[in-house]
């Protein structure tokens, strides 16, 4: 029995061993996305909170994040912090590199804020349906999420997430997960949450923001399924 239990927890370590991207230096555990979209234009504004285990011992932490190009397209970031604690990053040719105010013990935990706004290139489409309405896609396969989303975008690192999105009120915003949150904020937007507890990789985190018509469908073992369609397809969709 012993050589057994042995033998099952070094298949354990080495399964861990191999969850992340070759030379990875820390495993996101879960993220917080707080995005603002507008009508006015293509600029968003977000917040990520990204709270990650250090796998070796850091002094500082990569995150992939595009970086503006020559078109005015990508990400600016703003401030980087430690709870209150402003931290030190540079952010070149689409890395996100953040100096740590002390050194980071493997095993240890971190979790940072980080502040950004800019027009994403791809990863989050941001356009108009064929009846004229506008809308926020995000499509990251296989690995665009960073376009828009200060992560670590490789299909072995996965995580929990939540999105807070902040949308003009006639929206209706979907994401993984379930909904957690809806609440006017009186100035013509709502906040909308989702909560995923499912570790993701970051291909599959994704959100869509538009004028749909939603319907309860009927339930799989418990589990409501939702029909979300242009009102426009909404007789011959539903």
């Amino acid at each position: 029995m012993k050589k057994i239990s042995l033998a099952f927890t070094l298949v354990l370590i080495s399964l861990f061993a191999f969850s992340q991207k070759p030379g990875a230096n820390i495993d996101v555990v879960h993220y917080d996305f707080a995005i603002t979209v507008t009508d006015a234009s293509d600029l968003i504004k977000g917040e990520a909170s990204i709270q990650f285990v250090a796998l070796k011992d850091l002094s500082s932490v990569n995150f992939d994040l595009v970086s503006i190009n020559a078109e005015k397209k990508g990400m600016q970031v703003s401030a980087v912090k430690m709870g209150t604690t402003t931290l030190g990053f540079t952010h070149v040719k689409n890395i996100l590199s953040v100096k740590l105010d002390q050194k980071l013990a493997a095993g240890a935990d971190m979790t940072l804020t980080v502040s950004y706004s800019g027009i994403p290139a791809d990863g989050l489409i941001i356009t108009t349906n064929k009846y004229k309405r506008r809308g926020f896609y995000a499509d990251h396969w296989p690995n665009r999420a960073h376009e828009w989303l200060p992560s670590v975008d490789h299909p072995a690192d996965k995580a929990t997430v939540d999105f807070y999105i902040t949308a003009p009120e006639h929206y209706q915003v979907v994401a993984n997960g379930i909904q957690t949150e809806e609440s006017s904020l009186g100035n013509g937007n709502k906040l909308t949450r989702y909560t995923e507890t499912v570790p993701l990789p970051t291909k599959v985190m994704v959100i869509g923001v538009a004028d749909f018509a939603v319907q309860l469908s009927g339930f799989v073992d418990c589990v409501p399924i939702y029909a979300w369609i242009f009102p426009e397809d909404k007789e011959k969709g539903f």
